[in-house]
């Protein structure tokens, strides 16, 4: 492939969120109130749901409701050179990453499809546990202190979990739900395919406007990393939150290092059954150039065909089974909301998007806190930066 330049540490800028923080309760008996509020209270009191009728015709209104309708389109999936403004006001060009199983870049072509703008949250995988007689996920161990466990922050859970979670969606909705493909993903993370580093609102990363800030920690009410609201950082332009951010996602495909060799063009469903899963997205433990947007995290199977007897019989003495991720499905369905009767279109990409990276001086801003240049065709407006229209 030659020698290839990597982009490291550079961060671009972003817009304050500005909407309300959506916030799920549930009363003693497990009824879900759904309200938009400023604030955040940690739930700590938070109870586990029932599935009553009431509840489960929550979740389906919901579920439809929140689906956003992606119109398919072809892009060249996987790695990609990206210009950067460097410290001293020079250009420079480079490669995103260097790991062979991030390229080559490939055209591929996708049909429409829909794609949740939230991941899943405890209360929503509580509820499908309740429905379908099977054990709450425990409050701890790997999943964290029971902050992380309460009813509005991201669950985390097996593959075959989150499939059968999507899948268990699509028979209450009478809609085909899946998880989304590995290409459907990507295509929905860059904004239908454009160059954008992260699935942020313009491309780039800000910790502390539009990611979290893992240097300082982000908090919601003293509990640290990964708990604040689901509309706590801005949505990427489709309207889509978090897939740069909190907890890498599944998706449906097989992991295979070389896939995109022989990757075919037209909805590509992924390799024959192999030894690992595929985690895509953004962790708020993980460093930026590990949350871009064409990042692939291959995830092996506990078993054993990749594991000798004695490295099984110590991964299971620590309580380590298959890795765990967030779910966010998909609606394998073409027809755009004006015929489904259920989602909403992707919001307009702006025509600057994304905006130009620029390097920002580690140093500086572990002294001085994050305060980066202002690309162009961005400005502040009351202390917010906004799009400028291209004229």
């Amino acid at each position: 492939m030659g020698t290839r330049k990597t982009i490291l540490s550079i961060l671009g800028v972003a817009a304050l969120a500005g909407a309300g923080w959506l916030v799920y309760t549930a009363d003693k008996e497990g009824v879900i109130d759904v309200a938009w509020m400023w604030g955040f209270d940690g739930y700590v009191n938070y109870n586990p749901p029932k599935a009553t009728e009431s509840n489960l015709a929550e979740l389906r209104e919901r579920t439809l409701s929140d689906m956003i309708h992606i119109p398919g389109g072809s892009f060249m999936m996987g790695d990609y050179e990206l210009d950067v403004e460097l410290l001293d006001g020079t250009m420079s060009r480079g490669w995103i990453h260097t790991a062979e199983n991030f390229y080559p870049a490939h055209k591929v072509t996708l049909d429409s499809y829909y794609i949740s703008r939230f991941k899943a949250t405890n209360y929503d995988f509580d509820l499908y546990s309740d429905a379908n007689g099977l054990p709450l996920l425990p409050p701890g161990s790997r999943r964290g202190p029971a902050p992380y466990r309460e009813g509005p922050h991201s669950t985390r859970v097996t593959k075959p979990q989150a499939e059968a979670f999507c899948n268990w969606l699509g028979d209450i909705t009478g809609q085909r739900i899946t998880l989304p493909t590995e290409a459907q993903w990507e295509y929905a993370a860059r904004s239908r395919g454009l160059n954008a580093p992260y699935a942020t609102n313009t491309g780039t990363a800000l910790p502390g406007i539009n990611i979290p800030d893992t240097r300082r920690r982000e908090r919601a009410n003293g509990y640290g990393p990964y708990l604040y609201p689901p509309t706590r950082f801005p949505p990427n332009p489709l309207g889509i939150y978090d897939m740069s951010i909190r907890y890498r996602e599944w998706v449906s495909d097989w992991y295979s290092e070389d896939y995109y060799l022989n990757s075919p063009e037209h909805n590509p469903q992924g390799p024959e059954r192999t030894g690992a899963y595929i985690r895509r997205g953004g962790d708020d433990a993980e460093s930026l150039p590990g949350s871009t947007t064409t990042a692939r995290m291959a995830d092996s199977l506990v078993s054993e065909e990749n594991f000798s007897k004695e490295e099984l019989e110590t991964l299971q003495k620590l309580g380590i089974t298959d890795g765990t991720a967030a779910i966010r499905c998909a609606v394998q369905l073409s027809a755009p909301p004006s015929v489904s009767g259920f989602g909403r279109d992707a919001g307009e990409i702006p025509d600057n998007y994304p905006a130009l990276l620029i390097q920002i001086d580690s140093l500086q801003a572990q002294k001085s806190g994050w305060n980066p240049k202002i690309p162009p065709g961005w400005k502040l407006v009351d202390g917010k930066l906004v799009s400028v229209p291209i004229e």
